[in-house]
């Protein structure tokens, strides 16, 4: 399979998509003059009939213009173009003092795009298959409090500030459980700390990252407010094709490479061994850095785990990233890294001057859970109870679906990944929202539009929720695709037929 058109630069640099290139044409209208300052751009629905997409794609096109402070949207007037900025003596400032930074308003665009697909509020839902952190009653409660209490002690020292890389102690047991040394691990604030770090580290504004679309949501703002964009990879369910992996990653621009080879957000995918070794056959005459997300590496239920492609890597050039948000509870902002101590020394070098450290505190309290083997104890009942739920999803969706759709048991983690094809999954995850049960269309793990021709999808987490509300909320999620599927059967016998 050869990758898409989807995946070319355009001359200033944005991905060719659908929404590079509207913006891309309006953005030329404005440069020629043909649309002056005061001028109003044409309504969301004209330019989406002019371009043959959908409204939200439009819309996508005009907040990325307006966050190149082209235009600005104003209430009453739609959206119109704004007056350029003059450009000043070398020895002033060209942005205009008390302005926002492209950074800030990358962000401000980026929290403005995810919006564009509205989240069910979890308040009006009974039954939440959205969250991949555990139900609340399978917290280690009493072994949690045991080890704040013994943390808050004055002579654990965990109430000062500490080594910059994290606590030696911690970062000592936490590289043996991944077959590193303890030089290797730098601890973070949270998984997306350390995507954030190798991303500053290794890639630069107008520079690109690979990956393989439907993906990790937050990856895409946070490479938007380094000015760093995203090139997709053609894939299957998240699954990269290598001939595309090939061709993408001899892109002059591709910096880095992110992928998540177990438990795939969104799909739950896990490259088993082959793939993962056709992963670097393609690599292995590049110098691209890989950044492999193992989020949950933890959470395996079933058949055994394939090596890390950071052991697998021949060049030496992968990070690996993880966190016990999942494991735990996300609050307790807790991850690390984990690389040769060359590819981590200018990570520790941004993260001490933009934190200092990582609470002290929340690494000896997590030492004290690991010390006590009371992590270890969770894990092993986190695990039986996902595989337990994930089974009894899997036979009431057989039950009621079988037939009709389908989808792939994770070996691990909260996911499920239901293909729709030929369905609108917006419309299912609408449905449902409005019956009480939230899940996610595919549309969310690809906010950008990278690739507008994509599967539909829904995705669903077993995690935070209990045997009881899991069934009760699959019937009714089940009632959302038949009532789906018997209007699409509907509307294609509704057809004409043409002789």
């Amino acid at each position: 399979m050869q990758t898409s058109p989807d995946s070319k630069p355009t001359p200033r640099g944005e991905p060719d998509t659908l929404v590079g290139r509207i913006a891309t044409d309006l953005r030329q209208q404005i440069e020629r003059g043909d649309l002056g300052p005061g001028d109003r751009l044409p309504t969301l629905r004209a330019t989406a009939l002019a371009h043959g997409v959908h409204p939200s794609t439009a819309q996508q096109a005009y907040r990325q213009l307006q966050g190149e402070g082209l235009v600005s949207s104003q209430v009453g007037r739609g959206t119109v173009v704004l007056e350029p900025e003059v450009a000043q003596p070398q020895s002033t400032p060209q942005r205009p003092r008390g302005k926002f930074s492209p950074a800030a308003r990358a962000a401000l665009a980026a929290v403005d795009n995810a919006r564009g697909w509205s989240l069910p509020n979890l308040a009006d839902c009974e039954f939440d298959f959205l969250s991949l952190h555990p139900e609340p009653s399978l917290f280690p409660a009493d072994e949690l409090k045991a080890a704040i209490d013994s943390a808050l002690d004055p002579s654990r020292t965990a109430l000062g500030y500490g080594d910059p890389a994290g606590s030696p102690r911690l970062r000592q047991l936490l590289a043996e459980r991944g077959g590193r040394r303890t030089e290797e691990v730098l601890v973070t604030s949270g998984a997306q700390q350390g995507i954030d770090l190798v991303v500053r580290a290794l890639v630069a504004p107008g520079e690109a990252v690979a990956v393989a679309v439907p993906t990790y949501p937050q990856l895409f703002g946070l490479l938007a407010t380094q000015g760093v964009r995203a090139v997709p990879i053609e894939s299957e369910d998240g699954i990269a094709d290598p001939e595309s992996l090939r061709e993408v990653t001899r892109r002059d621009d591709v910096r880095l490479v992110y992928v998540m080879p177990s438990f795939h957000n969104p799909t739950g995918h896990t490259l088993d061994l082959d793939e993962r070794k056709r992963f670097f056959d393609v690599l292995a005459d590049t110098e691209v850095p890989v950044l492999e997300d193992e989020y949950e590496s933890d959470l395996r239920f079933r058949g055994e785990a394939p090596p890390t492609l950071a052991s697998l890597d021949p060049r030496g050039r992968t990070v690996t990233v993880r966190t016990v948000s999942k494991a735990l509870f996300p609050g307790l902002r807790l991850g690390w890294l984990e690389a040769n101590a060359d590819l981590l020394s200018p990570m520790l070098a941004l993260k001490q001057f933009s934190d200092i450290e990582t609470s002290g505190f929340l690494q000896e309290v997590l030492l004290l859970l690991l010390e006590r083997g009371a992590l270890d104890e969770h894990l092993d009942r986190l695990r039986e109870d996902l595989r337990r739920r994930h089974d009894l999803a899997d036979r009431m969706l057989t039950d009621r679906l079988g037939e009709q759709l389908r989808w792939q048991s994770p070996e691990g983690g909260p996911m499920l990944w239901i293909r729709c094809d030929g369905l609108d999954a917006e419309q299912i995850a609408r449905r449902a929202s409005e019956k009480g049960v939230a899940v996610l269309p595919n549309r969310v793990f690809d906010p950008e539009g990278l690739r507008p021709n994509a599967p539909s999808a829904i995705r669903l987490s077993v995690a935070r929720t209990t045997d009881d509300r899991l069934e009760r909320g699959l019937q009714i999620l089940c009632d959302c695709l038949e009532s789906e599927l018997e209007e699409s059967q509907r509307k294609r016998a509704a057809r004409p037929v043409i002789f």
